[in-house]
C-alpha cells in the first residue's frame, strides 16, 4: 500500500495552505477603484492568482500519486541527468542574475529575448525554435505588464 503523504502531494498541501492566507490576506486590500481608476481594484490580480495556486494546490494534492515508471534501460541516462541537475540550477542562477543587472541598464526588450533565448538554447532548444519562444515570450509579457497591467518597465536607453 503506497503512503498517502508523498513529497508531491505534500508539496500540493503547502501549496494550498500558502495561497488560503494569501487570498484572505489579499481580500484587505483597498479596493477603492475609485481613486485609481482601475475598474477591479488593488486585489483583483492578487486574488486571481492565489485562487489559481490553490487549483494548482489541489492537483497536486489529488493526482500526487500518478508517477511515471522508468525503465530498465534508461537507468544510466537519470543518474547522468540528475549528476547535471546542481550545474543546471547554478547556470540558472547565475543567468538570473546577469539578467536582473541588465534589466535597467539595456531595458526589457533587449535583455528578455536575450536570456529566454540563451536559456531555451541551454536546455537543449533548437535555435529556430529558441528565436520563437523568444519573440512570443517578450510580445506576450510586454503587453500583460505593460499594456494590461500599466508596470513601468526600463525601456530601451539609447532610443
Amino acid at each position: 500500500m503506497k503512503k498517502f503523504l508523498s513529497a508531491t502531494r505534500i508539496s500540493g498541501i503547502i501549496t494550498m495552505v500558502f495561497s488560503a492566507i494569501a487570498f484572505v490576506t489579499a481580500t484587505t486590500f483597498d479596493s477603492s477603484a475609485m481613486l485609481t481608476n482601475d475598474p477591479l481594484g488593488a486585489a483583483a490580480w492578487p486574488l486571481f492568482l492565489t485562487g489559481a495556486m490553490f487549483l494548482m494546490g489541489t492537483i497536486l494534492v489529488i493526482f500526487g500519486d500518478k508517477t511515471t515508471k522508468v525503465s530498465q534501460g534508461n537507468d544510466d541516462k537519470s543518474e547522468s541527468s540528475s549528476k547535471k541537475q546542481p550545474v543546471q540550477l547554478l547556470v540558472t542562477i547565475f543567468a538570473m542574475i546577469v539578467y536582473l543587472l541588465l534589466f535597467e541598464v539595456l531595458g526589457f526588450l533587449i535583455v528578455t529575448p536575450i536570456f529566454i533565448l540563451i536559456m531555451t538554447l541551454y536546455y537543449g532548444g533548437k535555435l529556430k525554435v529558441a528565436i520563437i519562444y523568444a519573440i512570443v515570450l517578450t510580445s506576450v509579457l510586454y503587453f500583460l505588464f505593460k499594456v494590461a497591467m500599466g508596470i513601468l518597465l526600463p525601456p530601451i536607453p539609447f532610443i
